[in-house]
């Protein structure tokens, strides 16, 4: 009987001293005075994207969240990849092209995390990464 009670401690003792989850939330902040389109476009065929286009719908003065990329992770670190997608371009609601990035664009670029994007870390395991869309970024 202690034996069992001893590997029931033990394995009790193993499944709660797991590493806790890392997480995160990712939005695109709309500080601009028109309302956007913001399109991610991959060549791939993803898996839950029709047509390999997902569209997010950001009014003037919002934020939205992608929850694409908003994810859990119970095994390792969580890194936020904008790698599936070959360009990410933003209209207005008539949907004249106002900006167009590709990963190599020089400047302010949505797929420069490490430089354009705000990282607040909300909790010890859960961060939040926003990246904001100016009028000067659609000039």
């Amino acid at each position: 009987m202690k034996k069992i009670l001893l590997v029931y401690l033990i394995l009790l003792g193993l499944f709660t001293a797991c590493d806790p989850q890392e997480s995160l939330d990712v939005f695109i902040k709309n500080s601009t005075n028109t309302n956007l389109k913001v399109h991610f476009v991959s060549a791939q065929i993803l898996l839950g994207i029709p047509d390999n286009t997902e569209t997010l719908n950001i009014k003037s003065g919002e934020r939205e969240n992608y929850p694409e990329m908003s994810i859990f992770s119970p095994t390792s670190r969580v890194k936020l990849s904008l790698t599936n997608f070959d360009s990410i371009y933003i209209t207005n609601t008539t949907d004249d092209i106002l900006k167009v990035y590709k990963a190599a664009n020089a400047g302010k670029n949505i797929y420069d995390i490490k430089n354009y994007w705000t990282v607040k870390s909300v909790t010890k395991n859960h961060d939040e990464y926003t990246y904001e869309i100016t009028n000067e970024d659609l000039d």
